[in-house]
């Protein structure tokens, strides 16, 4: 039945349900933004078939505003079957093609545009140029689009074409007509059918345009909103799923990450491939790699906690960057406190972190005595002058910051590394209050 408007509703008061209204946050608004159309009838069986099915015969001028002749996609006006046609929308690629959706199926539609554009010109093809440098103009959006325009079906006119010919009327020419239908232009066969039927290009890629070789390959063009309409598995949105009728398919989206698989992304796939395959036996599970590169469009997988963790502990070591930048002795440590630790905290910042571990709470002073061994590569001496070069640097230090290694600080290993590194430990601490014993 249809949802009715509950009685208490109008038995309210104005003006308290136009104060509900100014408190009641923007949620409701927000919501608007993806819709789903009922695509039965409420009472069909008193009505005749032309009139249930308004989805099959779309002759009748009342019926022929639905929601297929919404979309500016060349697929989704009219289909041929047997014996008469179907106006369908896109279900999707593992459904196969719906003759009439049952009660449980929707179909989407989004009333503020916000999916994809309607009207795509020859020259506009921004939207989608980021994720294949191949691709020319949109293979399905046509911007010479009548959404007013009847096709012309063989069927609905024989009765008038194969009748009986006056004479002087001359002959029928079916190849001039535009029909799929099998008594016209597909009864002549060819081999090599046009870049239209495959909707792809046949031919080499040219050089400098190979995805994957010469240029980045930023991810395919999602035609039947496959990954734009699936929901998330993951709190993270890095795992999104589509229902089909005889399948299920697993998107992995870290587009950021170029799909690789982390631990904890190993660890929630693992857990969804386990509930989707052990719950229903009778569907097919597809695991696939969403839009493989950055793309705008559908590319979520970010981990806001570690994205905070990694932006705090930047900010954290430029704090302390600033606070030892004050009473400096020498050129060197004046120039590894003002310059290189800010360099490098800011390039923490950018880098995505590994995970919540307990190295965050790691003291700056132990960032600082491991990073003078890292410097950027071309500021490094070849391996041969390493140490050499590393224990000049001990030697500009100040005698006066120098204590002894704590007993849980010495080497466990007689490696010569090892004793560098606890040297470059004990070397630094902050020249403003005294030091531990």
């Amino acid at each position: 039945m249809r949802r009715r408007t509950p009685w208490w509703i109008f038995n309210a008061s104005d003006g308290v349900g136009r104060a509900r209204e100014r408190r009641r946050p923007p949620l409701l608004e927000s919501r608007r933004d993806l819709k789903t159309l009922d695509v039965r009838e409420y009472r069909p069986l008193g009505t005749p078939i032309e009139f249930r099915f308004y989805q099959r015969y779309t002759n009748h001028p009342n019926r022929q505003s639905g929601i297929q002749f919404l979309t500016h996609y060349n697929t989704h006006q009219r289909f041929r079957v047997k014996k008469d046609y179907i106006d369908y929308m896109n279900w999707g690629k593992e459904q196969g093609q719906a003759r009439l959706p049952h009660r449980h199926q929707r179909v989407a539609f989004d009333f503020h545009d916000s999916l994809h554009p309607t009207l795509g010109d020859d020259e506009n093809m921004e939207w989608f140029r980021t994720q294949d440098p191949t691709m020319g103009r949109h293979p399905d959006l046509s911007p010479s689009f009548d959404p007013n325009q009847k096709v012309f079906s063989h069927p609905e006119h024989w009765n008038k074409m194969f009748s009986k010919r006056r004479p002087g009327e001359g002959e029928i020419k079916l190849n001039v007509l535009d029909s799929q239908s099998l008594l016209g232009p597909l009864v002549t066969q060819t081999d090599t059918p046009s870049i239209a039927y495959f909707h792809t290009s046949t031919q080499a890629p040219s050089y400098g345009k190979v995805p994957g070789l010469n240029s980045p390959f930023l991810g395919e063009m999602d035609r039947q909103m496959m990954q734009a309409m699936s929901y998330s598995l993951n709190k993270y949105n890095t795992l999104t799923a589509n229902d089909g009728r005889f399948s299920k398919t697993i998107f992995i989206n870290d587009p950021k990450r170029d799909q690789c698989l982390s631990g904890k992304l190993a660890k929630h796939l693992n857990r969804v491939l386990d509930q989707t395959t052990n719950a229903v036996y009778s569907k097919l599970t597809v695991l696939t790699a969403a839009q493989s590169g950055r793309t705008e469009f559908f590319c979520g997988g970010l981990d806001l906690e570690e994205v905070g963790l990694g932006m705090s502990l930047a900010a954290d070591l430029r704090a302390r960057a600033r606070e030892l930048g004050g009473g400096t002795s020498s050129r060197w440590s004046r120039l590894w406190r003002m310059e290189i630790l800010p360099k490098m905290a800011h390039g923490r910042g950018n880098e995505p972190p590994r995970g919540l571990r307990p190295i965050y709470r790691m003291r700056v002073l132990r960032g600082i005595s491991h990073g003078i061994g890292r410097l950027p590569k071309q500021q490094q001496p070849p391996g041969e002058l390493n140490k050499l070069y590393q224990m000049r640097v001990l030697r500009t230090i100040p005698q006066g910051i120098r204590r002894p290694p704590r007993l849980s600080q010495r080497p466990r290993r007689s490696n010569g590394s090892c004793r560098m590194r606890i040297a470059m430990w004990t070397a630094w601490t902050t020249p403003s209050g005294p030091t531990r014993p």
